[in-house]
């Protein structure tokens, strides 16, 4: 039951993150953290209990789905498409999941079903780096 939980038989075991690949999970899960936080600032702020309740709705919703234009929006193409790469990366080993409603149009990002395994293996293999330059 735990194999299936994680993906299920099928699924291939995840790799090591190479060091570009786990600094865009690093920018992922530092831009869903901080929209959340913002959205329930936002909460805090509301006048009425109805109020509160919608913009904690919207923090729920933006602490899981994040789009991509806000991660690359003011950087140059060449970075916008290093970063696409990487993402793509990060779908492919089920991090995080991809969707886009229309050719062209925006990218939404969420978390996948290995976020919380791949955000762990990111965190040891930058703590064994830190060891190793000691």
């Amino acid at each position: 039951a735990g194999a299936a939980a994680a993906g299920g038989d099928d699924a291939p075991a995840l790799g090591v993150l190479n060091s570009r690949t786990a600094r865009m999970l690093g920018v992922i899960d530092a831009e869903l953290a901080s929209q959340a936080e913002a959205a329930r600032a936002a909460a805090a702020q509301a006048a009425t209990a109805a109020e509160r309740r919608a913009q904690l709705a919207k923090a729920e919703e933006e602490a899981t789905t994040l789009r991509f234009h806000s991660l690359v929006g003011g950087h140059s193409r060449r970075t916008a498409a290093v970063a696409f790469y990487e993402a793509l990366v990060l779908k492919n080993d089920d991090v995080i999941d991809m969707a886009q409603a229309r050719a062209y149009g925006g990218i939404a990002i969420r978390r996948g079903p290995r976020y919380a395994e791949a955000l762990e293996r990111a965190a040891a293999a930058e703590e064994e780096r830190d060891s190793d330059s000691d």
